[in-house]
């Protein structure tokens, strides 16, 4: 009995330091990364920039008007705005990506909703959102809403 709970340590120990430094400081998985969107408020304009964006598969950071959800029709914990009218889109090259600039048609919009999508489609081709779905992370679509300079 012993024998096996000694054996049951050691290979939880060992899962429990995958991913951690080694005795030699060398990393032991170095591809591993959180998928993250990371935008600042800013100016609506011709263009958005994204500071951050990662996953780990190839997609798209597709920009959206953000319609507002009237409050009788949201749910507790759940989001406040819904997706618009898509306003443009640019490749995002699987892993960690910063300072991407994504072009946008002219809008009237005070807030835009910036969501990372898949390329399960056509390779290269920003298929319809049935195909090229929303990445999903945490439970929900990888996505944040940015306002014209600090109205949120």
């Amino acid at each position: 009995m012993i024998k096996k709970i000694t054996i049951l340590l050691a290979l939880l120990a060992l899962f429990a330091s995958a991913g951690c430094e080694s005795k030699n400081n060398q990393q032991v998985n170095t591809n591993v990364f959180q998928p993250e969107i990371e935008a600042a408020d800013q100016k609506i304009t011709d263009k958005i920039i994204v500071d951050k964006a990662s996953i780990p598969v190839n997609g798209w950071i597709v920009v959206y008007e953000a319609k507002p959800i009237p409050e009788e029709k949201q749910v507790k914990m759940g989001p406040k705005y819904e997706r618009g009218k898509m306003l443009g889109y640019k490749f995002l090259p699987q892993g960690k990506n910063e300072n991407i600039e994504v072009q946008i048609n002219k809008t009237q919009a005070k807030k835009l909703m910036l969501m990372v999508q898949v390329d399960k489609g056509q390779k290269g081709i920003l298929d319809d959102i049935s195909i090229d779905a929303p990445y999903y992370y945490n439970m929900g679509p990888l996505m944040i809403v940015i306002g014209d300079g600090g109205s949120l």
